[in-house]
């Protein structure tokens, strides 16, 4: 399990906590559109998302979600989730 996180650099001292999970990537948190992040797309191994919403501007549209394969879970530090379409 691949465990992606689009984060600030200042957010990572919970990265430790995460690796006896899985492998721990930290993507460059410079881009606006999740669809601009590739490796989670070139990637096809199982995966969850960890992502601050802040930085992709609160968009993460359903037609991007099924366009990633081996999806698992997305995670979120908001407890809202309005900007997914959990259907």
């Amino acid at each position: 399990m691949k465990i992606f996180l689009i984060e600030t650099d200042n957010e990572y001292d919970f990265v430790s906590k995460l690796k006896p999970y899985g492998e721990v990537v930290v993507l460059d948190s410079g881009k606006k559109d999740i669809s601009k992040y590739r490796e989670l797309f070139k990637d096809k191994s199982p995966k969850i998302i960890g992502v601050n919403t802040g930085i992709i501007e609160w968009k993460f549209p359903t037609a991007v979600i099924k366009k990633l394969p081996s999806l698992k879970g997305i995670a979120s530090k908001s407890s809202w989730v309005f900007y997914l379409d959990v259907e």
